[in-house]
Formats: structure tokens, C-alpha cells, sequence
């Protein structure tokens, strides 16, 4: 079968041409990265579906794996082959801008062109997602505590306001009353069902301040090559919205500052802590982007950077 063929871009035009990836729903989530299915679209800059940026590490160009890309094969590396795997969903098509095949790496016009508008291209997609690789056991492990302390967090604060919203209310309906109004009639009647409400008990545990082999098994994703790419800072840096994905678990970015017990003393820094060198490089990311969204406030532009 010939190999995938690209059609030039009007990228110097008034459309402004990139191309995204839609990667295509495998049925029963195959593990087999040969059945990784892609269609290549072309779209304008002004005018384009909702799409995530993939931020990653490419990996070793001599060792590839291929996917089909419009019904074609299509060699990428192998860390770009397990990303495109995980990301795979089973029910829908995903949007991506993936460097390695929205852009033909044999055009060094275009690849010249394209590489100029990298910075709008991770600024206007809606979430940046950056792949650390598949991940060991421990480190694995760990995405999964955080993910628990995170549902657990927002239980927490989705009890207190339902508690807050059941005892302020003081609009009273004329209409028949519902049983939440009979509730907030009555602080007898509350206390005798409040055992039944979905409300927050004051909590008093959490889980359990992170171990030294957790927090080990997290250095580990501070040692990952995509650190060390010069291109990080201006993919991380514009994001509206930062997502870390390992194998198949995914967290927010702001999470990544509590996988150590080291308190935020301020925006962008960390306290003092024996891992502290490992925060080095999400320290370092984190001023950088609080410095772009204070540049774009100055300039009156929208901050597009997301709270985290």
C-alpha cells in the first residue's frame, strides 16, 4: 500500500491553513496500536472545530510504529504510537493537533511556517494535553490516589453547599411545599432526618499524607524527557487548560503541586522540602505562566489561561 501523500496548505493565505487529527473511536479500546485510525482534516484559523494540542516527547525517530491515517499507513515514533492509543475513546472522534502528523515533516516550508504559529495553535486549542508516557505500576499508582483525593475534595465542597444552600434559603414559595422547604421549616425536622440528607459530616480524614514510595514513584515523572523539551515552555506556558496523561489516567495540572507534602506559599512557589528539586521544573513552568497571564491583563487581552 503507497504511503499517505499530504496536499499542500494555504497556510500564507487568508485562511491561514493547519490540519487536525480526528482520531477515530476503536471499538473495546484495542491495545494494539496498528489499529490506531486517523482522518486528516484541513481547516482554517478562523474558522475550526474544538480541538485538544498534544504536547509530548517525541522519543527515538529510528524506532516507529504505523498507524492509518485516511485509510493509509503512516509511520510515527513509538511514544507518539502509545499516546495516540490512550487517547483512543470508544463511543466518539477526538480532535487533535499532533506536530508530527498535522505537519508534512518533509516540506521544510511548511514545516518552517507551521513551527511560526505553534504559539496560536496551543493557545486557541481548548485543553493541552501532556503525555508522560505509559507509566510504571507506581506511578500509576499514584495518578490514582490523586484522583481519589480529588473526588474526594469535591464531595466535600458539593456537601457543604447543599448544607449551605438547604440552611440559608429563606424564600418560602406559596406553592405546596416541597420537602426541602418543609425541611428548612423546622430545625426539628431537620435534625431528624439530617442523617439522611447527602450533607457533609465534619471530616476529619482525608487519605493519608503521601509516603516516601509514592512520592519516589512521582519524582519519577519529573525525571520524563518531555521536562527537558525546549519546546515546553511555549506549549505550557499559552494553554487555556493543562492536562497530564499517563497511560490512561489523566490529571490536572494544578494537581501536580500537591503530589508532594511541600505547601504553595504563594502562586508559582513551592516550601521548602527534600524533593524540591524535583518541583524544579513544574516550579519553573508555573511563573511562566503566571507571568504570560499578568503580560495579556497588561495588554487588555483575555488571559485565556484557566484558573487552576
Amino acid at each position: 500500500m503507497a504511503p499517505y501523500q499530504y496536499l499542500p496548505l494555504d497556510a500564507e493565505g487568508s485562511r491561514g491553513d493547519i490540519r487536525l487529527v480526528e482520531l477515530l473511536p476503536t471499538p473495546n479500546n484495542n491495545s494494539n496500536t496498528n489499529n490506531v485510525s486517523c482522518r486528516l482534516h484541513t481547516v482554517s484559523f478562523h474558522d475550526f472545530p474544538a480541538y485538544e494540542a498534544l504536547s509530548y516527547h517525541w522519543g527515538d525517530p529510528n524506532i516507529t510504529l504505523p498507524i492509518t491515517l485516511d485509510g493509509k499507513p503512516f509511520q510515527v515514533t513509538k511514544n507518539l504510537a502509545e499516546a495516540l492509543q490512550c487517547l483512543t475513546v470508544t463511543d466518539e472522534s477526538r480532535f487533535l493537533w499532533v506536530d508530527a502528523i498535522c505537519i508534512n515533516q518533509t516540506d521544510d516550508s511548511e514545516r518552517s511556517q507551521q513551527v511560526r504559529s505553534m504559539a496560536k495553535i496551543y493557545e486557541d486549542a481548548r485543553r493541552v494535553l501532556v503525555w508522560l508516557g505509559l507509566g510504571e505500576p507506581d506511578t500509576l499508582a499514584a495518578f490514582q490516589r490523586l484522583t481519589r483525593e480529588e473526588e474526594y475534595k469535591r464531595h466535600c465542597i458539593q456537601s457543604l453547599e447543599l448544607r449551605r444552600n438547604l440552611r440559608t434559603s429563606s424564600q418560602v414559595r406559596e406553592a405546596p411545599k416541597t420537602l426541602t422547604e418543609e425541611l428548612l421549616d423546622s430545625d426539628s425536622e431537620m435534625d431528624s432526618i439530617e442523617d439522611e440528607l447527602p450533607v457533609l459530616r465534619p471530616p476529619a480524614i482525608g487519605l493519608a499524607e503521601p509516603t516516601e514510595t509514592e512520592i519516589s514513584a512521582i519524582d519519577k515523572i519529573f525525571r520524563h524527557p518531555w521536562w527537558e523539551r525546549v519546546w515546553v515552555i511555549q506549549e505550557a506556558t499559552v494553554a487555556r487548560e493543562l492536562c497530564v496523561i499517563c497511560g490512561r489516567r489523566a490529571l490536572p495540572w494544578n494537581m501536580l503541586s500537591q503530589l508532594y507534602p511541600a505547601k504553595i506559599t504563594k502562586p508559582g512557589q513551592f516550601a521548602r522540602s527534600p524533593h524540591e528539586k524535583s518541583l524544579e521544573p513544574l516550579e519553573r513552568i508555573n511563573n511562566i505562566r503566571i507571568q504570560w497571564k499578568a503580560v495579556k491583563s497588561d495588554l487588555g487581552l483575555s488571559p485565556g489561561i484557566q484558573d487552576e
